[in-house]
């Protein structure tokens, strides 16, 4: 929905969540819940001795849903799917019960748009964090990543590291290390769309440790 006097684009995929609601039969569903998930989320301890076992729900078809909405306007439910990913061909209750659970919260925000202003001058700003350790099966981290474009939320990423980390420091760091890969192209597409040269970066990393570390001019390794 465009507005050009007020300079506002409202993005939203109020169609998409209704036909997700139809196929699964949770158009009348509660939408009483403060959060797209609860922790702990569903691990490998939650899955069910044998398959086939809960073949009257589609998970496959489930995340293919939350996955178009997750990348088009929802970015919240970035981390519960990143886990439920996992969990495509054999699962449990709880793991229904966490993708029921982001249906319900998707219906409540349906009507929840993204929202992008205009602005005269571009300003990029990367927010970058990690959840240290939080997956119980692989203890792996996860890489958040949230880009803005003066204000504009217009990218976000949410992944589990290649490696396992040994402190929340080092978390924090290939964190990082992610967003300025990301700002790197990012800022090279501001540049093609405007046609000027877009000086320096604001990177946000809310661990001291790290941000010693990665201005440090003397130990750059």
């Amino acid at each position: 929905h465009l507005d050009r006097s007020k300079g506002i684009c409202l993005i939203d995929q109020s169609n998409l969540v209704d036909k997700m609601l139809v196929d699964f039969g949770m158009q009348d569903c509660s939408t009483k819940v403060s959060t797209p998930c609860v922790w702990p989320l569903p691990t490998d301890s939650d899955l069910p001795d044998g398959p086939g076992q809960h073949s009257e729900f589609n998970m496959y078809s489930a995340l293919g849903y939350l996955n178009q909405l997750q990348g088009g306007t929802k970015p919240e439910i970035s981390v519960p799917l990143k886990r439920l990913s996992r969990y495509g061909a054999h699962y449990g209750e709880k793991h229904i019960e966490l993708a029921k659970r982001m249906m319900r919260w998707c219906k409540r925000t349906r009507n929840v748009p993204l929202v992008l202003k205009y602005a005269k001058q571009p300003e990029i700003q990367i927010f970058t964090d990690a959840s240290h350790a939080s997956c119980p099966d692989t203890r792996r981290s996860i890489t958040g990543v949230v880009v803005k474009i003066s204000g504009n939320t217009i990218f976000w990423k949410c992944l589990n590291q290649s490696m396992v980390s040994h402190s929340s420091t080092e978390s924090e760091l290939i964190a990082l290390d992610k967003g300025a890969t990301i700002g790197i192209y990012v800022r090279w597409l501001v540049e093609c769309m405007t046609g000027t040269k877009y000086g320096t970066m604001k990177v946000f990393v809310d661990n001291q440790s790290t941000i010693a570390l990665s201005s440090n001019p003397v130990h750059p390794d």
